[in-house]
Formats: C-alpha cells, structure tokens, sequence
C-alpha cells in the first residue's frame, strides 16, 4: 500500500528559503518539500495555485499576505524573536565592525532593544 506523504510549501526570499533547503536536505522527513523564492506580492498574485499543499510554511510579510489571500491552506507562521534577532547580530558582528539590521513593512519590536544593547543602526 502505496503512503501518501504530506506536502508542504515554503515561501519566502532566497536566504530563507535557502536555509529551510539546507535543513530539507539533511534527512529524509517523509513529506515532499516546494520551496518559492517569491517576494510577498507574487505570494499575493500565486496564492490560488497553492491548493495542493497540505501546509504552507511562512514568515513575516508573506505569512501576513497568505493568511489573507489563501483561504484553503493552512499557513504555520516562522516567528522572528528578540533571541533570533540578537544572535544575527552578533554573528554579523563578528564578521564586520558594521551591523544593519532591516524589515520589511513590519517592524519587530524586539529589535529596538537590540540594537541598543548591540550599538547597531
């Protein structure tokens, strides 16, 4: 008997979607993995042809965009923590005397106390 594995979809910009690919790739999970490069309006404008996943898997802007445009998928959104921001920034740091830190659209309000405690702009 033939098992049907779950399907899920990862949207996101290439360095996430690059990461999960990285992660993806260090076993076998038993599902089948789509991972899309796409900025959150092309996730607006593609979101109807994502009917055959099972899950969608997104952070930021692009979970926002699916959860309002995608009706049928569930959409299990990454969260960004003061920890998440943080720890970038100190690697960053140890690579470059220099560390920006952007968003998109919506800020995270952890970050404002990173960067005063990292002495970043």
């Amino acid at each position: 008997m033939r098992v049907l594995k779950s399907r899920i979809v990862i949207i996101g910009y290439k360095k996430i979607t690059r990461l999960f690919d990285e992660m993806i790739r260090e076993k076998d999970w038993g599902m089948d993995f789509t991972l899309y490069d796409w900025t959150p309006e092309e996730t607006a404008r593609r979101v109807a042809g994502l009917q055959e996943a099972d899950v969608i898997v997104s952070a930021g802007t692009h979970a926002t965009v699916l959860k309002e445009h995608g009706d049928d998928v569930p959409v299990v959104r990454v969260e960004i923590t003061g920890f998440d921001i943080i720890h970038a920034i100190q690697r960053a740091k140890q690579q470059s005397s220099k560390a920006v830190f952007l968003h998109y659209k919506h800020p995270i309000p952890q970050y404002e106390t990173a960067r005063f405690e990292l002495s970043c702009s």
